[in-house]
């Protein structure tokens, strides 16, 4: 008799964060363990505001913004590339400052996540330590979203496998 069992098995060599900024776009190195990266939006999508017999009125504001926060080694090559990107954005006009543009891919089951049009919030936190010390860049993004690639947008297929 068999006892055979399926397992899930994730590698975070399927996983790849890339940006691109001023049309060059590069792969992010130099992450920390664990939480590498973070995407999220900020505001609200959808809004319930309930009327006076406490039934529901949804709103779609249509408000995709969000953060984008990459944690990497302080002194690695990714971090000298966004304090320099900082610096950059910082003192550029406000009409021509280089926004970036990041993608995280899983491979192993498609899923992505974006940020567009991104800027970096300010210098990250700077910390003396006796280890190995890490910097969160947060990049403030006009749109965050995230979306499963090669996976059928039909609910109902979804739902009924």
């Amino acid at each position: 008799m068999s006892n055979s069992k399926g397992y899930d098995v994730n590698s975070s060599a399927e996983r790849s964060l890339t940006m691109n900024v001023l049309g060059i776009t590069t792969e992010c190195t130099d992450l920390v363990n664990g939480t590498a990266a973070s995407f999220n939006r900020t505001g609200q999508e959808f809004t319930n505001t309930k009327d006076y017999q406490n039934k529901s009125h949804f709103f779609q504001s249509g408000d995709k913004s969000g953060n984008v926060v990459v944690n990497v080694l302080a002194g690695s090559r990714q971090d000298k590339i966004f304090t320099k990107l900082r610096r950059i954005q910082s003192s550029a006009p406000s009409n021509n400052k280089p926004m970036a543009n990041f993608v995280y891919a899983d491979n192993a089951n498609g899923e992505t996540a974006t940020g567009t049009a991104c800027i970096i919030q300010g210098p990250p936190q700077d910390d003396m330590a006796n280890n190995i010390p890490t910097k969160a860049y947060t990049f403030l993004a006009d749109e965050v979203d995230n979306d499963y690639d090669g996976v059928t947008d039909d609910i109902k297929q979804l739902l009924s496998e």
